[in-house]
């Protein structure tokens, strides 16, 4: 179906109710290499402003830029980051392929954080990756002491695309000293 698609992320409370229209749309907002959030229009601010925009409408929600694309996973999160995956089948009817991406929001943006996850393409910070033909699976996430890896599996293998997540925990020892 071409019925455009969202993804939200709201603070879960008993005293609001909720519509996604009472959020707000982060769907064109963009982040730049500079750090500097771009609204829309010519309209640019930093990044805490755009926190304190987002907190006074409860959340945020993005919709997707292709027709047909929707997320058929669970969502991981951690670090700070949103991860999760999308499919969008083939324009093809009776055909079987499709393509897959990984998204990395900011949990209390629904945008790219200051700092790039996922990179940059041009001057700007990706929200999204193209991981390639196929239905990707959640993402999985590695961690060890000197190392945190993202993996999905999709058109038969194993993609583990880079991530610059702020905030992961690291195993190893932590010292206690009691007294």
């Amino acid at each position: 179906t071409t019925i455009p698609k969202l993804y939200l992320g709201f603070r879960d409370d008993t005293t609001h109710s909720i519509d996604y229209t009472s959020l707000y749309n982060v769907t064109n907002v963009w982040v730049d290499t500079n750090k500097i959030v771009h609204l829309g229009g010519g309209t640019k601010i930093t990044f805490d402003s755009l926190i304190s925009l987002v907190n006074k409408r409860l959340g945020w929600y993005r919709w997707f830029s292709r027709p047909g694309e929707r997320n058929l996973t669970p969502t991981l999160v951690i670090g700070g980051a949103v991860l999760f995956t999308t499919f969008r089948p083939s324009a093809a009817v009776c055909s079987y392929g499709g393509e897959g991406r990984l998204y990395a929001l900011y949990y209390r943006t629904g945008t790219a954080y200051k700092d790039p996850f996922l990179g940059v393409a041009g001057d700007t910070h990706r929200v999204f990756i193209t991981l390639g033909p196929g239905m990707p699976s959640e993402p999985s996430l590695y961690v060890s002491s000197d190392q945190t890896k993202v993996f999905i599996q999709v058109g038969g293998g194993i993609v583990s695309p880079e991530t610059g997540i702020p905030g992961l925990p690291r195993s190893g020892v932590i010292l206690w000293k009691a007294r």
